[in-house]
């Protein structure tokens, strides 16, 4: 080759006015506000929080186009849902009775394909490697979301902390991309709650959830975890606000998701506090004996009354405020 001749890149490079000029059309959301088209997204929680239940929820909302927690579906896609480690009984009685819990509106069963263990001849696919890849790509097909539940069973990709090991894999999500497919992965919570192994799992993701057990939580209040965005790249506002989701048996034996606002202990003493000083405005009781009644200063009583006074837009006067 001729040293003069100008090296060509095989990369396209746009001028910024060019790329401001491009018909780009915005992405839907395939599960709002959590999955757009063309996302890599992360679940991850302890061991028996519950996130297989969410991972194949999520599966089937967005296989038939129905809502299910604070997660908003509007139109059916197909799903693609790998398990690594379930057995094939387990996965067809939980999604009966999800499928159940949503009632007559769930009717994408043809929307939704499993890949579970106990259905194969051979090892499940690596997905941390070329080969792996390359056996599941027949199957994207119309995929419009792949959800890989769960890392640990699914992608062996060396050390878990090594972040050079988790190269092959990120290679592979953008290509997903790419092809215009999301993805959502299932992982593990550390002892410490926060995601297991590698920050480089994330680094390229666009939204990654946290279910995390509530303080209160009891083991009969059965699967029930706080939802919480960890990182929202295009997300904001209330629709990342924590809340509460209990999956709960509903009347015809199926499983249905109740989600409700979450509490902190620390909050909840709050309103506890301020509806007992409510109870003692309401009786006309003074600043200083309502202080002296339930053991905190007189001018604690005030910011509770203050508080009171902006929810009900009128302000609460101390009875006894000229007893000094």
């Amino acid at each position: 080759m001729d040293n003069n001749t100008p090296l060509k890149s095989p990369y396209v490079v746009d001028t910024m006015g060019e790329l401001l000029r491009l018909d780009i059309p915005p992405r839907q959301y395939i599960l709002y506000p959590f999955i757009q088209e063309k996302s890599l997204c992360m679940l991850y929680a302890k061991r028996g929080t519950g996130k297989t239940f969410v991972g194949l929820s999520i599966a089937l909302a967005v296989s038939g186009g129905v809502d299910i927690m604070n997660f908003r579906a509007e139109k059916p896609y197909k799903v693609l849902y790998i398990d690594g480690e379930m057995p094939a009984q387990t996965m067809q009685e939980r999604l009966s009775l999800l499928a159940m819990g949503l009632g007559d509106i769930y009717t994408g069963q043809d929307n939704l394909l499993i890949l579970t263990p106990d259905r194969q001849d051979i090892p499940m696919p690596n997905l941390a490697g070329a080969e792996g890849q390359q056996a599941i790509a027949p199957l994207l097909n119309d995929v419009k979301l792949l959800i890989v539940d769960n890392i640990s069973a699914l992608c062996q990709y060396g050390k878990e902390n090594d972040a050079e090991s988790w190269i092959q894999m990120q290679k592979w999500l953008l290509e997903l991309r790419r092809q215009d497919i999301a993805v959502l992965l299932i992982d593990h919570a550390g002892k410490n709650g926060d995601n297991r192994g590698t920050s480089k799992k994330q680094d390229i993701l666009d939204a990654v959830i946290a279910l995390e057990t509530p303080e209160r939580h009891k083991a009969s209040d059965g699967c029930s975890f706080v939802v919480r965005y960890t990182k929202s790249r295009c997300i904001c506002g209330e629709d990342v606000s924590e809340y509460e989701a209990h999956l709960e048996e509903d009347e015809i034996g199926g499983l249905a998701w109740r989600v409700s606002k979450h509490i902190t202990p620390k909050q909840q003493k709050h309103e506890e506090t301020l509806g007992k000083v409510k109870e003692l405005l309401d009786k006309r009781l003074t600043y200083r004996a309502i202080a002296q009644q339930m053991g905190i200063s007189k001018s604690t009583v005030g910011e509770f009354a203050k508080e009171l006074s902006v929810q009900n837009d009128a302000p609460i006067v101390d009875s006894g405020r000229t007893d000094t």
